[in-house]
């Protein structure tokens, strides 16, 4: 099951989702166009679905960087709410299967930006050999996580009916 989105796509457009500005901490912000870009940065930094998040390939490294340029927002004039929102949408979009598959998909950058950079000679051959075997691991782990994953969304509660956290 879905957990309830933040942002909801119509068309070519996103809007914040009508139930999210009654709850709290969402209800206390008067909605700017800029301040609902900088909701979106939020969104499609923690969305963990990649059917609805444009962002979801990105790396994990810079992805925050990412989504602020293309959104064309400038870094210094993020909102004074911007940290408590994230941590709050952070609570509302992650289970422990996504914390763990988004620990899986930042290792994986991690290890493939040091094996692009890496610099092969015969001193080092022996462990790049090595790392590439770890990280033929990870990725054997992150592949089951996101089964696990793919199976959590897909999961509906009382057979086939959907719970209000399926909203849409």
């Amino acid at each position: 099951m879905k957990p309830c989105k933040i942002i909801i796509n119509k068309g070519n457009k996103s809007e914040l989702h009508p139930d999210i500005l009654s709850i709290y901490p969402f209800s206390d912000i008067k909605w700017t166009d800029e301040y609902k870009k900088w909701l979106l940065v939020i969104h499609y930094l923690l969305y963990p679905y990649p059917e609805d998040n444009p962002f979801f390939y990105i790396s994990e490294l810079d992805k925050d960087n990412h989504i602020i340029k293309r959104l064309k927002l400038k870094p210094e004039n993020k909102p004074e709410w911007y940290n408590d929102i994230y941590e709050y949408v952070k609570q509302m979009y992650e289970t422990p299967m996504m914390k763990l598959l988004r620990t899986y998909k930042t290792t994986i950058d991690k290890m493939s930006k040091y094996i692009e950079e890496i610099q092969v000679d015969d001193k080092n051959f022996k462990n790049l050999t090595s790392y590439v075997k770890e990280f033929e691991t990870v990725r054997d782990g992150y592949k089951r996580v996101q089964k696990d994953v793919e199976e959590e969304i897909n999961y509906k509660s009382r057979g086939n009916t959907k719970i209000a956290y399926d909203i849409k």
